[in-house]
Formats: C-alpha cells, sequence, structure tokens
C-alpha cells in the first residue's frame, strides 16, 4: 500500500510540473502572443522580423531566446549528471520558482518582465532531469512527446506491445499540459484572480508535494534500515 502511494506521488509530481508548463504557455501566448515553453517557431519568426526591418521586434525574440537558454544553463549547472536523483534541490526550485514569479508579480510592474521571467523559468523546468521507467520526461514542450506517442503506439503495431505503456504515460502527460493550459485561460477569462500569483500558487504546491514524496520514500527507506536514496533505490522500490 505505501509502495502505492509513493508511486502515486512520484506520478503526480511529474505530471503537475506539465500541467504547470502548460498553465505558463498559455498565458504567455494569451497576453504576449509568444509562446514560453517551446522556440522553433520563435527562431523561425526572429528571421521573418529582421527581414521585414522589425528590429524591436527581432530584439524581443532575441531576448526571449536569451532567456530561455539562461533557464538551461542555470538547469546545467545544476544538474551535471545525465541521471535521476531524488535531491533536495528539484523541491527548492520550484519552491524558488514560486516566490520569484509572485515577487515579480507584486513589485514589477513591466509587462516584458513576465514573458523574460516565464521563459527563464520554462528553461530551468525543461532542463531538469526528469526519469520514469527509462524514459526522459520533457514537461514544458509537447513536440517530443506527440513524437515518442506516435514511435509506441508504431512499435505496438509491429508487435512490441510492451510498448503500449509508453503511450498511455505520454498521452496521460499531453492531457496534463492541455489541463494546466484550459485552467489558465479559463482564469483570466472568467475570473478577476491574478493569473500570476495562481501560477505561483501551482508551483508552491507541486515543490511541497515533491518534499512530501521525498520524505515520505526516506521513512519508508529508513523503517527497512536502508540508505542512499539514489535513482536505483527509488525505482526499484516503487517498481517502475
Amino acid at each position: 500500500m505505501r509502495k502505492k502511494v509513493l508511486r502515486f506521488q512520484f506520478t503526480s509530481w511529474i505530471l503537475l510540473l506539465t500541467a504547470s508548463a502548460g498553465f505558463l504557455n498559455a498565458v504567455t501566448l494569451m497576453q504576449f502572443a509568444m509562446p514560453s515553453s517551446h522556440h522553433t517557431g520563435n527562431l523561425t519568426n526572429s528571421m521573418i522580423r529582421l527581414i521585414e526591418g522589425d528590429f524591436s521586434g527581432f530584439l524581443q525574440i532575441i531576448m526571449l531566446l536569451l532567456s530561455y537558454l539562461i533557464g538551461t544553463v542555470i538547469s546545467g549547472f545544476l544538474f551535471p549528471d545525465q541521471q535521476f536523483k531524488l535531491k533536495r534541490r528539484y523541491g527548492w526550485i520550484e519552491i524558488i520558482i514560486s516566490l520569484l514569479i509572485v515577487f515579480g508579480s507584486i513589485y514589477i510592474k513591466h509587462s516584458n518582465w513576465y514573458l523574460l521571467e516565464t521563459t527563464m523559468v520554462l528553461g530551468l523546468q525543461n532542463g531538469m532531469f526528469v526519469y520514469y521507467k527509462g524514459i526522459i520526461v520533457r514537461t514544458t514542450h509537447m513536440t517530443g512527446n506527440l513524437t515518442d506517442t506516435g514511435l509506441a503506439i508504431g512499435r505496438a503495431l509491429a508487435g512490441r506491445h510492451s510498448e503500449l505503456w509508453k503511450a498511455r504515460f505520454q498521452l496521460i502527460n499531453l492531457s496534463c499540459f492541455l489541463l494546466g493550459g484550459l485552467l489558465s485561460t479559463s482564469i483570466l477569462f472568467y475570473t478577476d484572480l491574478n493569473i500570476w500569483q495562481a501560477a505561483s500558487s501551482i508551483y508552491m504546491f507541486t515543490g511541497l508535494l515533491y518534499f512530501l514524496l521525498y520524505h515520505h520514500f526516506n521513512y519508508l527507506v529508513s523503517q527497512r534500515n536502508e540508505s542512499a536514496t539514489d535513482d536505483k533505490n527509488l525505482f526499484d522500490y516503487i517498481n517502475i
């Protein structure tokens, strides 16, 4: 029973990360007409703006791309090893993101700040090495998710039925991204809530959920007189 709860906490944490990215990306699309979680279109658009002579628009996109890059650089510094380990820094990052968003919403009123901050946050999040049953989960954009879903379905049709769980997981992950966007859109259209404070609350909850997972796992390990809360222990213990 405890293993099932631990598995549920871990899976929920990953899916909530994806929902938070969908939430923020929908906000920047609606308020700035620019995506913050993926940048293939922004790269193309930067060249279009340059040729059109729209240098202010070109510079805005370049600043956006640099913000995303800075977020990934920070993530690379914090997670230098390509392996998932149950470390406190995952939870602290989400809590710091929460505080950064709410600080900006209270003290900084320039609209460009929100766009650049959000983009940096999602760059940092996308660089976090999140691992689930042998696959790397990218939680901020869904192109790779759709590719992995199609590959899993195709391989299953070719006879590798063990691949079906990957398609199922990726579709659930995609649904959470869509639900995050649906939630932020609904808040903007139908309520008077501050959208940035709502985003901050989601990240704070995600960080607290991670610490709940972290301490729950360590408690169970201590009950069995084990040690070394690394990736192998976690996945072996909860059978994923």
